[in-house]
């Protein structure tokens, strides 16, 4: 059973009082295939990519109400990040979060076909998180299309501070 096929059968015996992402227990791990947590509405969100395993491509999104103001000016409310090389492995961004949450979940391009596409939840994607503080998380990531989930392929933090209105 892949995490994607252990998903969806989580998610239909799931009550419908729970909240958030949907979680399984895979190898002693909580997986999740994105996770939301509360941050101040306005701060600085720092990005890193830890380590990247390149045989495939490989990143993560970050996602808003209002948005991470690029270097230009431009508000994006989905922002990806790719983890490769010829990148910085750190980045950082300030950010209006409407409602106070912000989500993510990796991603990774694979071939269908001829095509090569890009996508996320599927096959053993998924990740478990470190809380290393209340707005510093590291997530380790397994791709989807890996025929056996490794959480070590991807590894990723998110460090977010808080700017005074």
């Amino acid at each position: 059973m892949s995490i994607w096929q252990a998903m969806l059968d989580r998610g239909k015996k799931r009550a419908d009082s729970e909240r958030g992402p949907v979680t399984i227990i895979w190898m002693d791990k909580i997986v999740q295939t994105a996770d939301v947590f509360q941050v101040p509405r306005r701060g600085t969100i720092r990005l890193e990519c830890i380590h990247n395993s390149a045989s495939i491509r490989q990143g993560f999104d970050i996602k808003m109400k209002g948005g991470c103001v690029l270097a230009n000016g431009e508000v994006v409310p989905l922002l990806r990040t790719w983890c490769d090389e010829r990148y910085e492995s750190v980045v950082e961004y300030d950010y209006r979060a409407d409602d106070s949450v912000i989500s993510t979940w990796n991603v990774y391009e694979t071939w269908r076909g001829s095509e090569l596409i890009t996508e996320k939840w599927t096959g053993n994607a998924g990740f478990w998180v470190e809380a290393v503080g209340t707005l510093d998380r590291i997530y380790h990531c397994s791709a989807g299309p890996l025929s056996v989930p490794n959480f070590e392929f991807l590894v990723y933090r998110v460090t977010v501070a808080a700017i005074a209105d």
